[in-house]
């Protein structure tokens, strides 16, 4: 008796599948179809642009002072940290200039009586020229009186130089920023005592920021002075462009790399060696198409592009070849100049699935009207 129900039960699961198929298949005919997505596109254009690399850098700054008193004298302000930003003519120190204030104002006054003893020798030389004039007044008497009141009016003179290197000194006790910078060293607090030549910080030109990228010598051709190349800095993820001004005339003793220099104009956080990524040409230009970095979808670790074609999606392989801000330049099969690729919602898209061309975003009048069908313009 047990062995016809094991039977009975072995032929009944041989046959489920056999017998629930049609069922399957009459509820997968009546489902309803998987409705179109909405996708907008943008047209790709053709460019002329080298195959590129992304290569890591060093920031650096090309021009760096290290700032330095012209005066001994005990430092009673320091008003900068590392790290900051100063404009030329900003202050950085301040020294202890009293003495020295005393000393021009000692001289000023000194000036006034020169000036006062001059004017008392200039009415006796008139006294004494009326009556030299008169014979009443001997030659050698007119000559004191006249060499007196030269010498009256030279001293006059040298006082006045003296007050102005006083000025000039006190000037000296103040010491600014030479130029636009970033404080990258700070040695200098209140109170020490610094003479003349004593280093009190190092300043970075923020006009002369840049990116060494050490490139192999065999490639180093493909760059020329005035090429401007994409720069990634990490730190900020920040994507800014750099100009290329010549490279280090030094190769690297062990992998023959040669530093390419860039110039970057960049006026947020920056640091001694950050590192940023250089997209570096490694072949001559040549033509390629153009297409908006929104339109490339991962598949299986692979880069591809949705085209429409007969109102269904349809991916594209393509290599990416080269990158300038939000576009990218691509070698591709298939796809050419005045085609449209999906740049929005592609994310989740499948080959052949349909789809409706929304207008371009921000086109608040185009969205209101009837959606249209996508067109089957690009072909197969």
């Amino acid at each position: 008796m047990r062995i016809p129900y094991l039977f009975f039960l072995y032929m009944i699961c041989l046959l489920s599948p056999v017998l629930l198929n049609p069922v399957l298949c009459q509820a997968q005919e009546g489902a309803p179809a998987q409705p179109p997505a909405l996708v907008r596109t943008q047209t790709v254009v053709a460019t002329t642009a080298a195959t590129t690399t992304d290569l890591i850098g060093t920031l650096y700054f090309d021009r760096i002072s290290r700032v330095s008193p012209e005066e001994s004298a005990r430092i009673i302000q320091v008003t900068f940290n590392e790290g900051d930003r100063v404009r030329k003519g900003d202050i950085l120190i301040r020294q202890d200039s009293r003495i020295l204030e005393k000393e021009l104002a000692l001289k000023k006054a000194r000036l006034a009586q020169a000036k006062i003893r001059a004017e008392k020798a200039k009415r006796n030389l008139d006294r004494q020229t009326h009556l030299f004039k008169k014979d009443i007044a001997p030659e050698s008497s007119y000559d004191d009186q006249r060499f007196d009141h030269k010498d009256r009016i030279q001293e006059t003179v040298v006082l006045a130089r003296e007050i102005d290197i006083l000025t000039l000194r006190l000037a000296k006790h103040v010491v600014r920023a030479p130029f636009d910078g970033i404080i990258l060293e700070k040695q200098a607090e209140v109170g020490e005592w610094v003479l003349p030549g004593s280093q009190l910080c190092m300043l970075g030109a923020t006009d002369a920021i840049f990116i060494q990228v050490p490139v192999a010598e065999h490639l180093i051709r493909f760059s020329t002075s005035g090429d401007v190349m994409p720069v990634t800095l990490h730190a900020s993820d920040t994507t800014l462009d750099g100009i290329v001004t010549g490279i280090r005339p030094e190769a690297d003793p062990k992998t023959k790399n040669i530093s390419l220099k860039l110039k970057l104009n960049y006026d947020g956080p920056v640091a001694v060696n950050m590192s940023a990524t250089v997209a570096v040409p490694v072949s001559e230009k040549k033509e390629m198409v153009m297409i908006p970095r929104d339109a490339l979808v991962q598949f299986q670790g692979m880069d591809m592009v949705f085209i429409i074609a007969d109102g269904k999606a349809k991916s594209l392989p393509v290599q990416v070849a080269y990158s300038r801000g939000a576009n990218v330049g691509v070698n591709a099969e298939g796809l050419t100049p005045g085609m449209t690729v999906i740049t929005e919602g592609n994310e989740r898209l499948r080959p052949g699935q349909p789809v409706t061309v929304l207008p371009p975003a921000g086109n608040a009048a185009a969205e209101n009207t009837e959606e249209k069908p996508a067109p089957g313009s690009q072909g197969e």
